[in-house]
């Protein structure tokens, strides 16, 4: 039978006479003296024989206990905890039969297999419970045949087996499920990439990384001083699990025992969970889940890799607390726990309720789940290496045949600003900041991933090749030239791809939120670390994201370095059918590395500003867009440039009211946060900055129904573009955002009301509503970490408004300063008075005013 069984059974194995062949796949856990494999009334096939001798045997009831005697080379001990395939031969002509664990011949017993009929699996005797699996076992399935099985077959069978250690098979053994947090480290931070629960480094000096165990990546390397890891992200009684079970895996490496209860990872002392050095004298480890430590197990040694498993069972079915080392039990505690809260974060290194515990040595790939895992799943953690998580992708059902290309943006910095896209410390490790934070200089899509033959100078058109003809935005070069392209590429034919990355400067390539090349840095191509490879499972569309930035190097006669950028898949470029963007499928892809790692409070950060009337409504005609990065549609996007005349915390984004409504008045229950000088909605003009919490991978969709123009950008990518003056809902309040992994993704929401009266002067509405997924999207945002910003009173822009000769009036106190980009840098007008007229004809500019 291949349906799983999960408690002795009994079942038919037909008519059995002569040479005959059993066959059993399960994951056995031990709870008794003696365990059987099968057995009826008379006889019994054991895995463990009785008085716990640790070798397969057979039993005759009330006769005798038989062992099987191992071959040469072979092994007959007792598998408990892990899958396994036995198969058992009996020959009925040669008397003995002959015992295959895992396809190969590993022992012999001089004696038959007399079953036929019923027969209970996972156990013996039909009536009774004898020599039962302990609970959490699994037979897989089974199989009996009438003759014997030759070598070669059973060889066969054993490798056509499902994987049942992850997941793969029945599903018994499914370290996915439940998983609540992982942190492994391999991207050099301290990211969750299950739950959002991000990590922040604590100390003097910043947290170095150092190669974990084999095949695991990288791990955390504390210096046993101050230095831990703070879990910021996420809620902080999410990881409590209060009167509940939890178990927790990680590998660690002992630098030295040299402080009492040292913490590995802990939530808190009293009846909060946590991993710790027993004490102050010895080299042991504890874990408290809820009730005190379980006695002292044997020293850890010194200086190498070890696997721990803590598990609080809050039904106390077998025990309440186990610690496992190295697949081994290594200690419990009987007594029944109950876990508490105590409102901290928890803490990797460190414990949140006590300081001066700072752990000295290696941490990697840690893992929370939200139940007791079972001794199987504590095996297989142990012999089947780092948790694979299963990507988030779409399916390829009614996607068109071929994509438009994928979606490109492009910033200027200012020359030499940028040396790497990620923070390393230093000032010009910047790249992947702007990315997310700094509205784009273009736009473009992107048919290829082929861009050669640039330079420093080479004007961002010509880069771009035949994709030029789709930018828009404003003129720019390569030099100090940063690219983010985002989008979904298509997997018809799954398998093992290399993608490699060839670029000048750096470039870094995810797929399905995991980073897959990083070659990053100031380099020529092909760059120091262009290859990687990506395993595409199924078929599907995967989210794909590439940052890329060219610097700006010259030698010594002043010639200017390359700038190219070439991705490759299995050695060939991509056909840029297989790329689609987020028109393409009606979801923006949101990059996985505008994920952050703190957050505030709940809520959003909001600014306000109001013009004169009808000032608001500039663009390409009375009733333009402002929130655009597109000349003349852009107007909105520069006042946020600007120091505001107000500014709150935003705890709803559900506000109503009209054109005169006052601004405390609007904001309801939000108005006690705000600072700044007071007005209402007549052409107000508010930007809501933060994180949204998704706590979710996958497709989320989003409705900002709003009077008048609303955008909404997710990770600084357009999500909802709703903008222009019109009444609510607006023409476009829809959008959806597809999220490769769950995290905290920066959102912003840029949000207008005009000036607007019917011919009896009766005023419009301004009101704006956003929601996720149908609901509220309140619960789901979070402020930037620090405090709402102050009102800087030294000079600000007051006022902006359109000429009837098309000249943009700016009021202002203080120098106004202009810049090309949004993010600067700004210089000052020169002869700058208040009001300054900006000519209609001028190219885009921002201003600011200080």
């Amino acid at each position: 039978s291949s349906d799983a069984l999960t408690e002795p059974t009994v079942v038919d194995f037909g008519a059995l006479e002569g040479d005959s062949s059993y066959s059993f796949h399960f994951t056995a856990v031990k709870a008794g003296a003696s365990t059987a494999i099968a057995g009826n009334n008379a006889f019994a096939i054991k895995l463990d024989q009785w008085n716990e001798q640790g070798v397969f045997g057979t039993t005759e009831f009330g006769v005798a206990d038989n062992l099987f005697t191992a071959v040469e080379g072979g092994s007959v001990n007792s598998v408990f905890d892990a899958p396994v395939h036995v198969v058992i031969v009996s020959d009925m002509a040669a008397g003995e039969s002959h015992l295959y664990i895992d396809g190969a011949l590993s022992g012999t017993w001089a004696g038959n297999i007399p079953f036929s009929g019923d027969t209970k699996v996972m156990g013996a005797r039909l009536e009774q419970a004898t020599d039962h699996m302990g609970e959490g076992s699994v037979m897989h399935s089974w199989a009996t045949y009438s003759g014997l099985l030759t070598a070669a077959e059973i060889t066969s069978k054993f490798e056509a087996l499902p994987d049942v250690s992850t997941g793969g098979g029945d599903g018994e053994v499914d370290l996915l499920n439940g998983l609540v947090a992982l942190w492994n480290f391999d991207d050099g931070t301290f990211n969750d990439s299950v739950g959002g629960f991000n990590g922040e480094e604590r100390g003097a000096a910043p947290i170095g990384f150092t190669d974990g165990p084999g095949g695991y990546g990288s791990a955390l390397a504390l210096d046993g001083v101050d230095q831990f890891v703070e879990i910021t992200g996420g809620a902080a009684e999410d990881l409590t699990f209060e009167g509940g079970s939890m178990t927790l895996s990680a590998w660690f490496r002992v630098g030295a025992f040299d402080k009492g209860w040292q913490a590995l990872i802990a939530k808190g002392e009293g009846d909060r969970w946590r991993v710790h050095r027993r004490g102050g004298d010895g080299s042991g480890l504890a874990h408290a889940g809820g009730v005190g430590e379980g006695p002292a197990g044997a020293d850890i040694s010194l200086g190498e890799w070890h696997h721990l498993v803590a598990i609080t069972d809050g039904d106390a079915a077998e025990f309440g607390t186990r610690l496992y080392v190295d697949g081994e039990i290594y200690s419990e505690n009987a007594a029944t726990p109950s876990l508490g809260e105590n409102g901290k974060r928890v803490m990797i290194g460190g414990n949140p309720d006590t300081g001066n515990r700072t752990w000295n040595g290696d941490i990697d790939d840690i893992a929370l789940w939200d139940r007791a895992l079972s001794g199987a799943e504590v095996a297989s953690l142990l012999a089947d290496g780092p948790i694979t998580l299963k990507p988030t992708i779409l399916p390829l059902d009614g996607v068109a045949d071929a994509g438009s290309g994928l979606d490109g943006r492009y910033w200027q910095a200012e020359p030499k600003a940028v040396l790497n896209l990620q923070d390393k410390g230093e000032a010009t490790d910047i790249g992947l900041h702007i990315v997310n934070n700094y509205y784009p200089t273009g736009t473009f899509t992107a048919t290829g991933l082929d861009f050669q033959g640039g330079n420093d100078l080479t004007p961002i058109r010509e880069w771009l090749q035949g994709d030029g003809e789709s930018y828009v935005g404003a003129d720019g070069n390569m030099d100090d030239g940063i690219m983010s392209f985002t989008g979904y590429i298509r997997i018809d034919n799954p398998g093992e791809i290399a993608i490699r990355s060839a670029s000048d400067d750096g470039s870094i390539v995810w797929i399905a939120g995991q980073k897959v090349v990083d070659n990053d840095g100031s380099h020529g191509a092909p760059g120091p670390s262009p290859d990687g490879s990506y395993n595409f499972e199924e078929a599907g569309l995967y989210p794909i994201e590439v940052a890329y930035f060219n610097g700006d190097w010259t030698n010594d006669a002043g010639e200017h370095g390359g700038a190219n950028l070439g991705i490759t898949a299995n050695g060939d470029p991509i056909p840029g059918a297989i790329l689609y963007s987020a028109s393409d499928i009606g979801a923006t892809a949101i990059a996985a590395s505008s994920i952050a790692a703190a957050a505030g409070d709940a809520g959003l950060h909001a600014a306000y500003w109001t013009t004169e009337p009808k000032g608001a409504q500039f663009g390409e005609d009375s009733q333009g867009p402002i929130f655009q990065n597109v000349q003349g549609d852009d107007h909105g996007l520069a006042l946020f440039g600007t120091e505001p005349q107000g500014r709150f915390v935003a705890t709803t984004m559900t506000y109503t009211g009209n054109d005169l409504t006052p601004i405390l008045e609007w904001l309801g229950d939000d108005s006690g946060s705000f600072i700044g000088t007071e007005g209402n909605l007549d052409d107000g003009i508010f930007q809501f900055t933060g994180l949204l919490n998704v706590a979710e991978a996958g497709q989320h969709s989003f409705r900002s129904s709003s009077d008048d123009g609303s955008v909404v950008r997710i990770g600084n990518q357009i999500v909802v573009n709703n903008d222009g003056g019109h009444g609510s809902p607006g023409p476009a309040p829809d959008g959806n955002a597809f999220f490769p992994v769950a995290g905290l993704y920066p959102i912003e929401v840029a949000y207008f009301n005009g000036d607007w009266t019917n011919d009896d002067g009766d005023h419009g509405g301004a009101n704006i509503e956003l929601t996720m997924n149908g609901e509220s999207i309140a619960g789901h945002l979070l402020q930037p970490a620090g405090g709402l910003p102050p009102i800087v009173a030294s000079g600000g822009v007051s006022s902006i408004s359109l000429a009837d000769d098309g000249h943009v009036v700016i009021e202002f106190t203080g120098s106004l300063m202009s810049a090309d980009n949004v993010g600067g840098p700004y210089t000052a007008v020169e002869g700058a008075t208040s009001p300054a007229m900006i000519a209609p004809d001028k190219a885009a500019q921002f201003y600011k005013a200080e």
